[in-house]
């Protein structure tokens, strides 16, 4: 495992968690020093992919100017095909859009009502991302973001967990990312273990 990957609860998820509740955050993340390859991200026209790759399809809305997404529809396409079908079932599709009032302080979103993955574009200066190396926000956001929004689709609309409190529901979502499935029994002690620390 990376040690540049979030660690569940006490990586991003405490982010996701925040913006929820309204709190803005700036996180800090391991600087290395890296040449960006623009042709990974997306600053200019809007188009929409019908993949012969996915059967879901990805839209993308052109970013507005000074911003950028982090992650490019072929990023998406990857993250998938590195999925099990059961787990992508019933996603309607994953859309690229500008952020709008909370959601300025996350990378992306599950959408439950519209069974969507929205992917947010970010602020973009001096080949930055929201301040940070742009290919290591790219990294963070295929392997760590996509498949927790992912495990949101999958604890929500495929095993029909609903958890009222928000921190159990972070959890099982990162239950996912790191290969365990949100109906684990574990979930409660983990779930207890991040709350009392």
């Amino acid at each position: 495992m990376s040690r540049y990957k979030p660690r569940g609860w006490t990586g991003e998820s405490h982010r996701h968690y925040l913006a929820a509740k309204g709190i803005k955050t700036k996180y800090e993340y391991y600087r290395p020093k890296e040449k960006l390859d623009f042709k990974r991200f997306y600053q200019k026209k809007a188009f929409n992919i019908e993949s012969k790759e996915t059967p879901i399809p990805i839209k993308v809305t052109d970013p507005l100017e000074g911003r950028i997404y982090p992650v490019a529809p072929e990023d998406v396409i990857s993250v998938l095909e590195n999925q099990d079908a059961e787990h992508l079932d019933g996603i309607k599709s994953f859309e690229f859009v500008n952020p709008r009032g909370m959601q300025n302080e996350a990378w992306a979103q599950y959408v439950r009502s519209t069974s969507t993955i929205k992917i947010f574009s970010q602020p973009f200066k001096d080949g930055k991302i929201d301040g940070e190396s742009a290919d290591k926000i790219n990294k963070h956001l295929i392997e760590y973001v996509i498949p927790h929004e992912i495990g949101h689709h999958r604890a929500l609309n495929i095993e029909k967990i609903t958890d009222e409190d928000i921190e159990m529901a972070e959890t099982r979502a990162d239950a996912h990312v790191y290969g365990f499935s949100p109906k684990d029994s574990d979930m409660y002690e983990i779930w207890s273990l991040r709350n009392n620390n």
